[in-house]
């Protein structure tokens, strides 16, 4: 009698993004969030460098944001941005690796089962293999979410140590300005 194989569910890491997302989505909207960032307050650079992990994704950069906006003044700035900016590059890069290992052939075998020949021709310009990292990159640098734009990146051929260079640049450009604000209005207050 032949052996019946296992029938596998075809699209498991876009499954596993998707809980994610809400779990997350439920973990910002409840009353913890507050808590959290209580908690890494007291933590000193480690909480910095925890905020800096959770200022890269939407669900949570308040709690990041809140997290370095407290703890910056006790801290050297720049102390503060390198810690952080490494937390986010962590952030980043487990987001780059997800996206490149495993959700991005489920999201190709999709897009073939739905018919994309016009997109692939896109795809295949020359223009094309450096204006997804420039726009990928731009977002990272931006207020918009790093999901979006490390994703972006983690979908091109990008090497990963360009990657790793170019996250950590952007992030330390975004986190001294928004640190760096933070202390100008603070002494204008003041």
């Amino acid at each position: 009698m032949p052996k019946r194989r296992k029938r596998r569910f075809r699209y498991t890491h876009l499954l596993i993004a998707y809980i994610c997302f809400l779990a997350v989505t439920l973990f910002s909207l409840s009353p913890l969030l507050p808590k959290l960032t209580d908690f890494l307050s007291v933590m000193g650079l480690v909480g910095i460098f925890i905020g800096g992990a959770l200022y890269v994704s939407a669900f949570t950069f308040s709690a990041g944001l809140l997290t370095l906006l407290l703890l910056a003044p006790s801290y050297n700035i720049f102390l503060v941005v390198i810690v952080a900016s490494l937390g986010s590059l962590m952030s980043d890069y487990l987001i780059f690796r997800f996206v490149r290992d495993n959700l991005s052939g489920e999201l190709f075998d999709i897009y073939r089962r739905f018919g994309g020949r016009h997109i692939s021709k896109v795809l295949r310009l020359k223009a094309f293999s450096w204006v997804v990292p420039v726009l990928g990159a731009f977002i990272i640098a931006s207020p918009l979410p790093d999901e979006l734009g490390v994703s972006l990146m983690g979908v091109s051929k990008i090497k990963t140590v360009r990657f790793a260079v170019t996250v950590f640049l952007l992030d330390v450009i975004s986190i001294f300005m928004v640190v760096a604000f933070s202390d100008l209005i603070t002494r204008q207050i003041m």
